[in-house]
């Protein structure tokens, strides 16, 4: 079996839905920023400075994790929600 590594240095992979003509805004949908876990094809090590950097540069204003408290121990990133506070993300 091989296992692709997604680590550090390599931006996430964002895919964005456009809202309507009537509204300048869009959603981003993209992986747990910056999780480190075995998956069953994928060892993730992501950066959670590189992985927020990146957000932010794509112009995201607000981060809407859809994992609970015990998934972002689990993913190794508890402490996302604030680190995106910091870089002025709600």
């Amino acid at each position: 079996m091989d296992i692709a590594h997604e680590g550090k240095g390599q931006t996430p992979q964002v895919r964005t839905l456009e809202a309507s003509d009537a509204h300048d805004c869009w959603v981003a949908i993209t992986l747990a920023p910056s999780k480190k876990t075995m998956g069953t094809y994928n060892y993730w090590d992501r950066d959670m400075d590189t992985d927020l950097d990146r957000l932010k540069d794509l112009g995201t204003t607000t981060l809407v994790p859809l994992i609970e408290d015990d998934e972002l121990a689990h993913l190794k990133i508890p402490n996302l929600v604030d680190s995106a506070k910091k870089r002025g993300s709600r």
